[in-house]
């Protein structure tokens, strides 16, 4: 069976996962396409892998998918960096506009 996945999601989700699969499944031979997220979408749609583990959002819309997992991510500032305060006032909301670091600089 060949499984498209992104490579980070390849050490961190398949390494708790090929070990189940395999133990219920020893028969089945498993190859990892690793590819980057939008590659992934292609080579599903291409059926050149049987399945994709990737990341959201997805861009091509003839493809279903489940999720398997949410994860948090997390904005780590240095003291005094000008956008603590629309950090914290997202802390709760998950809300944070993002683009700002595209021109952040420490002060």
């Amino acid at each position: 069976m060949r499984i498209g996945v992104n490579p980070i999601l390849a050490t961190h989700t398949l390494y708790s996962i090929l070990p189940k699969f395999i133990e219920h499944y020893p028969g089945v031979e498993i190859e990892l396409v690793e590819e980057v997220a939008h590659r992934i979408e292609q080579i599903v749609s291409d059926q050149k892998v049987y399945i994709g583990v990737t990341i959201l959002p997805l861009y091509t819309e003839d493809l279903s998918y489940d999720i398997l997992y949410t994860e948090n991510v997390y904005l780590a500032l240095p003291p005094g960096h000008q956008l603590i305060e629309q950090a914290k006032a997202h802390a709760d909301d998950g809300q944070f506009p993002f683009h700002l670091l595209d021109n952040a600089v420490t002060s």
